[in-house]
């Protein structure tokens, strides 16, 4: 047996314990990221009916897609549960290798998607994984979204996409000059009137950065905005800040694990932005949970 092979069957067998313990005690095990860099070639994954390239430069990236398993699959679930209520246009900034582009883009009511994403090498992977699953219906934009129009350096990791403008590798090492754009500068919101969009935001950190760069978007569309905020995030914004440039339009609200919600947010991984009296609010009122 090749060893390649012996490192990729091995990473498939601690990705599955990996995803268990996670899922069942909370606890996340380490050493699998060393055990992906071992793997060094590519090949395509089968996971949950779509197809995913793995890129072993972007190995990190496939925790438990490796073993044929969404990274987060609750967001997987919220959003296609909201699918099956209504048509939206699928937003997502800090798309990585596009999982989740790739399974809503390919559900029959998702109208539209658009992606953005700064790591050169993670773009590719999303393009190619969009050909994969012969998705015409979305685009990638190789750029990074914050609360200005800007360039700045970044460092990316050379196994991971998954970079901040806030961290401190992106400050101190070499990088690569990239794009820094706006919701606001990126979308008419006269194109979007009347359009049910969910925005997902995921950029290490920046969420609240994001935001401000989308007040007049957000404020005219009215996007469900689903964020990541945990313990690292918190270290850089709070949800006090987040709902001030929200406004009391906006109800915040923890996702489970099971894919409900619920008010637990200081014990969360990620969270909704609900737009009140929306047609969102109407559909995810049965899914809010009393603790």
């Amino acid at each position: 047996m090749k060893n390649v092979d012996f490192w990729f069957i091995l990473a498939r067998f601690y990705s599955a314990l990996y995803g268990f313990v996670k899922d069942y005690f909370g606890l996340h095990l380490r050493g699998l990221g060393f055990i992906l860099r071992k793997i060094k070639t590519d090949r395509i994954l089968d996971v949950n009916g779509r197809k995913l390239y793995f890129s072993h430069i972007l190995s990190e990236a496939y925790s438990r897609s490796l073993n044929g398993r969404w990274n987060e699959p609750e967001t997987h679930t919220f959003v296609r549960f909201i699918l099956e209520h209504v048509k939206i246009v699928f937003v997502e900034v800090g798309a990585n290798i596009g999982e989740i582009l790739v399974d809503i883009s390919a559900n029959p009511f998702c109208e539209k998607s658009v992606a953005f994403e700064p790591n050169p090498f993670a773009v590719s992977v999303i393009e190619q994984n969009l050909e994969l699953n012969a998705i015409k219906n979305s685009h990638v934009v190789a750029k990074a979204l914050g609360h200005e129009n800007t360039t700045q350096r970044m460092y990316f990791g050379s196994h991971s996409p998954s970079a901040s403008l806030f961290s401190i590798e992106s400050r101190n090492q070499d990088g690569e000059n990239i794009t820094v754009s706006t919701l606001d500068a990126e979308f008419k919101c006269s194109d979007y009137h009347g359009r049910n969009v969910v925005l997902l935001i995921d950029v290490e950190g920046y969420e609240l950065n994001v935001v401000i760069g989308g007040a007049d978007f957000i404020k005219n569309c009215r996007p469900l905005i689903i964020f990541e905020y945990h313990h690292e995030t918190r270290k850089v914004f709070s949800l006090d800040q987040l709902q001030d440039v929200l406004g009391p339009d906006y109800e915040i609200f923890r996702l489970r694990q099971d894919a409900f919600l619920d008010s637990d947010v200081e014990n969360s991984w990620n969270c909704v932005a609900i737009p009140r009296d929306s047609e969102f609010d109407s559909v995810l009122r049965a899914r809010i949970c009393k603790q």
